[in-house]
């Protein structure tokens, strides 16, 4: 109000009627405007949930992902089908997704807010990338929660690389390797033409 009234030319500044018409006009931009940032702020990655991060990554080129509900472990409450446990921090391998009583261990799932996050920031290091193990290990350390510090990617000259987790995996994590995250195919780890992947952690190959 006060940037308004100061712009107003000086043989008008005292009039009143004029004064309390600029107000009204503010005060309504105003809230325009506050919508308007509103609606910026919850155009960040980092804020985003539900059907706008989904829009997001649309326009970042990566798709919500689903996943078939019988390859991923998961835990409920009581009366909720699902064999697995809460694990912990020490040992991710041992936990699952949260399932409810009111849902089935088969059919797909949507990826969760918390990791479709993390996999929008790996396709954006994904679009700069060159397909070179470190970017492979720059995804992986920001998709997988403490991989080891032995996580390697070693290639051959037979065009096969080989993605080394240096923790057991919970299933999860193992599905997210293996799962097209757009309709060209592309996985987690970006790939030349012609190279393999292939991926293990310490209990061996999945």
């Amino acid at each position: 109000q006060v940037i308004a009234d100061d712009r107003l030319i000086e043989q008008y500044r005292d009039s009143v009627n004029l004064r309390a018409m600029v107000a009204l006009y503010v005060t309504q931009l105003s809230e325009v405007q506050a919508a308007a940032w509103e609606l910026l702020d919850q155009f960040d990655i980092d804020v985003a949930s539900g059907w706008l991060l989904s829009a997001l990554g649309r326009i970042i080129g990566i798709p919500r992902p689903t996943f078939d509900r019988s390859l991923i472990g998961y835990f409920g409450y009581l009366g909720a089908t699902a064999p697995s446990g809460y694990g912990s921090v020490g040992m991710p391998e041992e936990g699952g997704i949260y399932l409810s009583a009111f849902e089935d261990v088969t059919g797909n799932s949507p990826m969760q807010d918390n990791d479709y996050r993390l996999h929008i920031y790996a396709k954006l290091i994904r679009v700069r990338s060159m397909a070179s193990a470190d970017d492979g290990l720059r995804i992986i350390n920001l998709v997988i929660p403490n991989p080891g510090a032995a996580t390697s990617i070693t290639t051959t000259a037979a065009g096969e690389a080989d993605v080394s987790i240096a923790r057991a995996l919970a299933a999860s994590e193992k599905v997210l390797f293996n799962t097209p995250l757009n309709n060209n195919d592309d996985r987690l780890i970006p790939r030349p033409a012609g190279v393999t992947i292939t991926h293990s952690d310490i209990n061996g190959p999945f």
